[in-house]
């Protein structure tokens, strides 16, 4: 699988006339440019260049840029090699950037609602958490949730999940559809050791 590196693209171009295939001498050959790009995990990123090229339908033979004529290598970049064409092949970058746009802007309106609940909290809400590193297990599902069963002054004291999974959607839903799967022991942090956590990461939402 290409994590990162060049990687070449071909666009197809039109029957090129008044042009002999220099092996066969016939007038068959049909036109296409090689894009040359950086890419990150098959996606185009970064555009390195391109080479037009000639392939003969009659004896298959390929004819490269530095073997044509001047002049029709430039009509063929006009063509096929246009600033359309290749921003064409560059769409997915556009899609990719927008998608770490959004991820990035869906991330802060989720902190931003966190803060909130945590603020203003209310019984039951419930905190999805990096259950495994707060309180150090040992097994390799990360996720788990916290459930806020009592407040007292800036003391939220919480039950514990005891169903985890490796992803943090997981227990979402899993707790939506149950209010058993809780440890009988309690947990209490204030208001200012649940932002901290919020804030490095080890509470991943909060539902209401």
């Amino acid at each position: 699988m290409l994590v990162y590196g060049t990687q070449y693209k071909s666009i197809p171009g039109d029957y090129v006339e008044n042009y002999s295939c220099p092996n066969c001498g016939q007038q068959q050959c049909h036109s296409y440019a090689h894009l040359k790009s950086f890419a990150f995990y098959k996606i185009p990123t970064i555009y390195l260049g391109k080479k037009v090229n000639l392939a003969c339908q009659h004896c298959q033979k390929h004819i490269e840029q530095k073997d044509l004529p001047k002049e029709l290598t430039n009509k063929l970049k006009k063509s096929i090699g246009s600033t359309f064409n290749i921003v064409k092949q560059f769409t997915g970058i556009f899609v990719f950037a927008a998608f770490i746009v959004f991820a990035l802007f869906m991330g802060e309106k989720s902190k931003e609602t966190a803060t909130q609940y945590i603020n203003a909290p209310e019984i039951n809400d419930l905190y999805i958490v990096n259950i495994r590193d707060i309180y150090n297990f040992e097994e390799s599902a990360r996720y788990g949730a916290l459930k806020l069963i009592e407040v007292e002054a800036d003391n939220y004291v919480f039950k514990i999940g005891s169903w985890t999974s490796r992803k943090a959607t997981k227990v979402e839903r899993h707790y939506k559809k149950t209010t058993q799967d809780f440890l009988p022991n309690t947990d209490t942090y204030t208001k200012e050791e649940l932002l901290t956590l919020l804030n490095t990461g080890l509470i991943r939402s909060i539902e209401r």
